[in-house]
């Protein structure tokens, strides 16, 4: 008998290649390996598509190269970097304010002439272009001048 402390030979646990028959003969499965891979590749490339749809854009708004005389039956609307809106002598947070104004404007044939601040979000331009199209308004044109702040004086 044996002693439990006696070395025991690699031939006492191991089994030769020789000795299994083919159907005996351990396989190696690549499919989970390859199931992680991808699924490693996957959340890699989700995690780029998300970078790079939360980074900003840089647009270079174009200037006008020739100024033209502006017509007479032009009036204007001005956006100030604040966020305030200045018709005549009237200046108000709401554009709302000025629907009876700006809607008389169209009803007599002239033309709106809208200022924004260069350094005002876009957003908000965009928003009070959509409010002239629900109130019907048309004939409007826009000053882009990149330089330009609008400051406006009450008195």
């Amino acid at each position: 008998m044996k002693s439990p402390f006696s070395s025991n030979t690699p031939s006492d646990f191991s089994i030769s290649s020789s000795s299994l028959t083919p159907e005996e003969q351990p396989e190696v499965n690549l499919v989970p390996l390859l199931d992680s891979l991808f699924l490693l590749l996957f959340v890699l490339l989700l995690i780029v598509a998300q970078s790079k749809s939360r980074s900003s854009i840089h647009l270079d708004l174009p200037q006008a190269s020739q100024a033209t005389p502006m017509d007479s039956d032009f009036s204007t609307l001005s956006l100030d970097g604040s966020g305030h809106y200045h018709f005549g002598k009237n200046k108000t947070q709401n554009l709302v304010d000025l629907k009876t104004t700006l809607l008389s404007l169209q009803n007599e044939n002239k033309k709106l002439l809208f200022q924004a601040d260069a350094n005002l979000p876009y957003k908000k331009i965009i928003e009070t272009l959509d409010q002239f199209k629900l109130w019907g308004l048309t004939k409007i044109a826009l000053e882009t001048n990149l330089n330009k702040t609008i400051v406006k004086k009450t008195k």
